[in-house]
C-alpha cells in the first residue's frame, strides 16, 4: 500500500461519523493509541495485515501508520491536541478538502466505522483491556501487560454494565470465563442478566458519512 493510500485511511477514520451521529456528533479520534488499535482490529476483522502491525511496547503498532499520522499532521490535514500526551485527533478544513474515501475499500470502511464507534467510546484502560484481551498476540511485548492483568476484570464489568460489550464478550475479556465472571458479578451484588443492562450492537450497513 502506498503512502497516499495510507494517508487516506488516516483521514477517513478521523473524519467518519459515529454509527449514531446524533448521539456522538464529534468525529475526532481520542488519540493515536486509539487510532492504531482501530486500524489493527478492523484490518484483522477484514482478514489481512495491510498496515504491517507488529507487537510493540504499546501493543499492536504499525510504524507505517505512525508515519502517516505524522505526515498528515505536518501537512496540516489533521490536528493532534497535546501530541506528546496522546490527545484527540481532529481533521482540519484542509484535510476535508484532501479526503478521498474512495481510496479505501468499502468493506474495510464498514469495519473501521464499527470499531471506531466502539473503541472511541472507551476510556484508556477499557481500550487497552479490550484490545489486549482479544488480541493477546499483540500484547506480548507491551510495557503495561501487568497493568492490563490488574485492570481486566474491573474494566470488563464496566464495559458490560454500560452496554459496550455483551455478557459473553465481557466474560472472555475478564479472563474468568463465563461461570467465573457470573459468580464474580453475583459476589459483588450485580445481577448478571439484569434487564437494566442493554448491549447495543449496531452493524453498519451503508457507507459511512463524513
Amino acid at each position: 500500500m502506498d503512502k497516499e493510500t495510507i494517508d487516506q485511511y488516516v483521514l477517513t477514520v478521523v473524519a467518519m461519523q459515529d454509527i449514531e451521529p446524533e448521539r456522538v456528533p464529534d468525529n475526532s479520534i481520542r488519540g493515536k493509541n486509539w487510532l492504531q488499535k482501530i486500524m489493527y482490529i478492523a484490518s484483522k476483522s477484514h482478514g489481512d495485515n495491510r498496515f504491517g502491525f507488529k507487537p510493540h511496547k504499546y501493543g499492536m503498532y504499525s510504524p507505517r501508520l505512525d508515519e502517516a499520522i505524522t505526515r498528515c499532521s505536518q501537512n496540516g490535514l489533521i490536528c493532534i491536541n497535546h501530541p506528546n500526551r496522546d490527545g484527540p485527533i481532529h481533521i482540519t478544513a484542509k484535510g476535508k478538502e484532501k479526503l478521498d474515501s474512495d481510496k479505501c475499500e468499502g468493506n474495510m470502511l464498514l469495519e473501521l466505522q464499527a470499531i471506531k464507534s466502539l473503541l472511541n467510546n472507551l476510556d484508556y484502560r477499557q481500550m487497552i483491556v479490550y484490545s489486549y484481551a482479544l488480541f493477546p498476540e499483540m500484547a506480548k511485548h507491551s510495557e503495561i501487560v501487568s497493568d492490563f492483568e490488574s485492570w481486566r476484570v474491573e474494566e470488563a464489568i464496566t464495559m458490560y454494565l454500560k452496554g459496550s460489550v455483551s455478557f459473553a464478550l465481557a466474560a472472555t475479556i475478564s479472563g474468568l470465563g463465563r461461570d467465573g465472571f457470573e459468580k464474580h458479578l453475583r459476589d459483588g451484588g450485580i445481577e448478571p442478566y439484569s434487564p437494566l443492562v442493554h448491549t447495543k450492537v449496531i452493524i453498519p450497513m451503508k457507507r459511512p458519512e463524513f
